[in-house]
């Protein structure tokens, strides 16, 4: 039985790969009638394992090693099941909504792949053993969101929503990484199944995991992120607030309660966390006219219920969460697929043009009744029963506060709806309802069947608390009797059946009274210091915001900035109130709130001091580049002095680690090196010279496959010579050749004297001429300054031989002098301050460039800062990180630049200031989208595999080194992403997005020249391969 866990990841894999093979077999809806099956079978086999969970048992699994200590195992318990259970269900209902949604999208293949892989990236989430391969099925549901969000990628508000989400949560989850290292360090395990965990699981790693959590589940303060991401597709808002994304974050913090007990400041924290979640989640919805955004935020207040259920710890407080969990799941789903719904069938979510839409669409009313009714928690429906049970465990807890908080947030939810409810399906026809028409059959039925999940949850909760949240307790360490029956009345708190009737008295009496409070307010004579109405602004940390629907939409029919919505006032000019008319008196009561607790406010100062800082930088680089030649030799110079004076090495011969040659980076530099000299002959100034490039990586591999030192050498060497005379013959700029010139001279000096002179020289004298010709030949700070110059003024084939053959190269180099010669990294500190200097000052100049050639240059420096600590911090894990992160790099960065030279044809050079290179490079813009992932090192790319090992070796090290690293690594995702959203996505301002039934500008396939065609897609497969299996490039490298 224990094989059994593997078959829904499997079946919804293959799913995926039946979705390649049939693209061109099947229409729109085949496709999506095919993710159905897949995903319903999916869901079929995760129950096909509930008898075994329920009868107290759990399901063990290992695969074997994945990537070194990653492995793949996993461990199914009630907990698992519950969330795979969700996932599978309501994603397969929400994959058949999306069969008549998505018919008519001519990119129904890539939205079907995605989603499945979503779906099944969650299922891997929660039922992974090992803390690691937690983390990558954490990053790659990230990642699909990612895309989901920007799936209609020609749309700025798409692209601009993308790459917020991607930025919040994916620099959010650095600290998951940061955590599962730590307990790395202290255990020697990465399995939370390991007793071991438990005196591990300290404060600190729990606040890391917690952070992680709050992001991915949308908790104040980073939930900003959530209202953008609405610019996508219905189906993909439905499933990644209903059953994916954001529930990842709630299994998480629900799983950390396995991981040791808490301590009572740890249930204080998250209580009192979710606490003021639920409060700005719904002040928030309540000023949308937007519905989407509406729903987003009520998401945000949503979740917060989860974490008080959560940090209350008890069995009560967490059956609450966990059933809030899963209805949240069924009622959130149904009001996205409903408001998808709106959309669909009047081309508009903005509340403010709708109305009347009851008689039209009279089905999909009653469904998104039923779903309003549930999250406002009316009896007889399933929201009432998790939050009442919530109030119950609450009071019991001792939560007094919180529990009167949550009650009043779900009264302010209840006059969110009936906003939402009154001002789009009831009362006379807004603008754009005269199109209206009912939802397809397959809308309804998706819609249907979670309205249905709403209704029986209400009557009969004990079905899910019995079967599935039970198992979930047991698996958590809590036992107890909820004693929970029909309409979730629960023995537990009989004795605050009065007191609930007490609040519902407490809350008339305080309704009158502010009534009465504000009526006398708005009798009085407006002062000159009367409230102004705030409208909600369309902020975010990354950049200037697109145009999109003012959230309020303040108009002249509005009641005065200190009046009060009494239900009475006169109607406006249309003959119905608009959701306008309901929130400006909200947002005009509450400006101060909204003014200072939008976290967006702090998150945009932030990334502005930031591009300040990095320009100053920026523009210093510049005016050195100007005059690279005499700064290589002054910082060549400067080098040598210090590691040769101060450095304080002494020849000791000592146990080398055995590392051989690497035929994973020769092969890895042989693929990079015939890709890229492909690409070359796409190139008109390069073509009729591109057999130097030939040369140069025949030189290099051959240089490889030496074993003596001296002629490995010189061939390398040479290699480098030959692109020098390539970039001349070429046409290049004289700045751009003279620059390469000087380096390439000054390290093929340094490096052959420090080889030849290694045993009989100085050991001061070693180290400076080695540690001179490394740093020039590897662009390390501050004798990097002839790659910029060089980039620049280059053709993108010709930088990518460089970079990814030629000089990735010199890191079997250094990696041959790691092993020849030990003592030269005794002490370590010239190396790592050169490999600091260079992670966090390359990513920081990556940052301030607006040429992308420029930025690739840049982040080049990173790369090698990052490949260099790990080399000289040695061990087995640095060494390995740093070989397999090499030949991750020449995958990647030839990938990078042959998409640049894909672009590049059209003699444009890509800066910020493009726009929308997509339209007419879609398989470029796919290059270079995985080249950047592979670099920045997410899971499930070959960066991954040498990323981590360095980040476990700086631990290990120094906590500083690893806080440093990352830092570097989050300066280098926001260069990345900026120019993905902005230079290949969106478009430019009179551009308008490219319908999603419309074929694109250009196919895919015939987007780039044959040869360059077949370089993109050799280096995209090679990415792929190397990454889902990493072993490639381990298994050959530590000998």
């Amino acid at each position: 039985m224990n094989e059994f866990v593997i078959v829904p990841i499997a079946i919804l894999l293959a799913g995926v790969i039946l979705q390649v093979l049939a693209s061109r077999l099947l229409s729109g809806a085949g496709k999506g009638w095919l993710a159905v099956a897949v995903t319903t079978a999916a869901a079929i086999s995760v129950i096909a394992i509930w008898p075994t969970i329920y009868a107290g048992q759990v399901l063990d699994l290992r695969l074997g090693q994945w990537d070194g200590p990653i492995s793949l195992t996993f461990h199914v318990d009630g907990l698992s099941l519950l969330f795979a259970f969700m996932g599978t269900v309501i994603g397969a209902a929400i994959l058949l909504y999306s069969v008549a949604y998505m018919a008519h999208d001519v990119a129904a293949t890539r939205f079907y792949i995605i989603m499945q892989v979503f779906v099944a990236g969650l299922v891997v989430l929660v039922f992974a053993a090992d803390l690691l391969l937690l983390y990558a099925a954490w990053e790659i549901v990230g990642l699909c969101s990612f895309l989901l969000v920007s799936f209609w990628y020609t749309d700025k508000e798409a692209a601009y929503g993308a790459r917020k989400v991607l930025v919040i949560t994916h620099l959010a989850g650095y600290a998951l990484l940061a955590a599962i290292l730590i307990i790395f360090a202290r255990t020697g395990t990465t399995l939370w199944t390991d007793p071991r965990m438990t005196g591990a699981f300290t404060t600190g790693v729990f606040a890391l995991m917690l952070v992680a959590a709050v992001a991915k589940s949308v908790q104040f303060p980073l939930h900003t992120w959530i209202p953008f991401a609405m610019a996508a597709p219905t189906p993909v808002s439905a499933l990644l607030h209903a059953a994916v994304y954001v529930k990842a974050g709630v299994y998480l913090v629900a799983r950390m309660h396995s991981f040791a007990p808490w301590p009572a400041s740890w249930q204080m924290t998250v209580v009192w966390l979710g606490t003021v979640t639920m409060v700005v989640g719904v002040l928030f919805a309540m000023v949308q006219h937007d519905a989407k955004r509406l729903l987003a935020f009520h998401t945000v207040s949503q979740i917060g219920y989860m974490m008080v259920g959560l940090g209350l710890g008890t069995p009560l407080g967490v059956a609450a969460a966990l059933l809030h969990t899963f209805n949240h799941g069924l009622f959130k789903g149904g009001l996205f697929l409903g408001a998808g719904a709106v959309q669909h069938a009047t081309g508009t979510r903005d509340m403010d043009k709708l109305g009347g839409l009851g008689r039209r669409m009279p089905k999909t009313t009653v469904l998104w009744l039923v779903s309003a009714a549930s999250i406002a928690g009316v009896p007889l429906f399933n929201g009432f029963v998790s939050k009442w049970l919530l109030y119950v465990a609450a009071l019991d807890a001792g939560f007094a506060v919180p529990a009167l908080i949550a009650w009043i947030v779900s009264i302010l939810t209840m006059f969110s709806f009936m906003k939402a409810t009154s001002v789009m399906f009831f009362g006379n026809d807004g603008e754009a309802s005269a199109k209206a028409h009912e939802s397809p059959r397959l809308m309804l039925i998706g819609s249907g069947i979670l309205a249905v999940g709403c209704i029986v949850l209400g009557i009969a909760p004990q079905l899910a608390l019995d079967y599935l949240i039970d198992p979930a307790l047991t698996a958590m360490g809590l036992t107890g009797d909820l004693g929970v029956g029909w309409f979730g009345f629960s023995a537990a708190g009989g004795s605050f059946l009065v007191g609930g009737l007490g609040l519902a008295l407490l809350s008339v009496v305080i309704g009158v009274g502010a009534y009465r409070y504000y009526s006398k307010r708005a009798k009085m004579p407006a002062t000159a210091g009367a409230a102004v109405a705030w409208a909600p602004r369309e902020l975010v940390s990354v950049g200037p915001a697109p145009a999109a629907l003012s959230p309020v939409g303040l108009g002249a029919n509005l009641a005065s900035s200190d009046s009060v919505f009494t239900g009475g006032e006169p109607l406006a000019a249309n003959g119905h109130l608009r959701a306008s008319d309901f929130s400006e008196p909200v947002a005009t009561g509450l400006a101060p709130f909204y003014a200072w607790a939008d976290p967006d406010r702090y998150l945009l100062w932030i990334w502005h001091a930031t591009l300040r800082v990095v320009a100053v930088f920026g523009r210093a680089s510049e005016w050195l580049e100007r005059r690279a030649v005499a700064a290589v030799a002054v910082a060549a110079v400067l080098i040598g002095l210090v590691a040769g004076l101060a450095a304080g090495v002494v020849r000791v011969p000592e146990a080398a680690i055995e590392v051989g040659i690497g035929w994973p980076l020769i092969a890895a530099i042989a693929v990079a090196a015939i890709a890229l000299i492909l690409a070359m002959f796409t190139t008109a100034s390069v073509r009729p010279r591109a057999w130097l490039g030939a040369l140069a990586a025949v030189l290099v591999l051959g240089g490889l496959a030496t074993t003596a030192e001296l002629p490995r050498l010189v061939l390398l060497e040479g290699a480098a010579f030959a692109a020098v005379a390539l970039l001349v013959l070429s046409g290049v700029g004289r700045r751009a050749y003279s620059a390469y010139l000087a380096a390439a001279v000054l390290s093929s000096v340094t490096l052959i004297g420090g080889t030849l002179a290694i045993n009989v020289a100085p050991a001061s004298v070693v180290l400076a001429l080695l540690l001179v010709g490394f740093s020039i030949k590897l662009a390390l700070i501050p004798a990097y300054l002839w790659l910029p110059a060089m980039a620049q003024r280059t053709p993108a084939a010709l930088v990518g031989l460089v970079v990814a053959v030629v000089d990735v190269a010199a890191f079997a180099e250094l990696i041959g002098l790691r092993q020849q010669a030990a003592w030269l990294f005794d002490p370590s500190w010239p190396w790592v301050f050169l490999a600091l200097a260079s992670a966090v000052g390359g990513a920081a100049l990556a940052l301030a460039q607006r040429d992308v050639k420029r930025m690739l240059a840049f982040s080049t420096i990173t790369g090698a800062g990052f490949l260099v600590l790990g080399i000289a911090l040695g061990g087995p894990l640095g060494l390995a990180g740093a070989a397999a992160g090499a030949a991750a790099d020449a995958l990647s960065k030839a990938l990078l630049f042959s998409s640049v030279a894909g672009a590049e044809r059209d003699g444009t050079p890509l800066l910020l200031s493009s726009r929308g290179v997509a339209r007419k490079h879609p398989l470029a813009s796919a290059g270079f989208l995985l080249g950047a992932l592979a670099t920045l090192g997410v899971p499930f790319t070959p960066g991954f595999a040498g990323h981590w090992r360095v980040y476990a070796t700086a631990l290990a090290a120094s906590w500083p080194l690893l806080a440093l690293l990352i830092v570097a690594t989050i300066l280098s995702i926001l260069a990345y992403v900026r120019v993905v959203a902005l230079v290949w996505w969106g478009g430019k301002p009179d551009e308008a997005p490219l319908p999603p039934d419309k074929r694109p500008l250009v196919s895919v396939w015939a987007s780039e020249p044959r040869l360059l065609m077949l370089a993109i897609v050799v280096l995209f497969a090679a990415v792929m391969t190397t990454g889902l299996l990493p072993s490639l490039l381990q298994d050959w490298t530590l000998r």
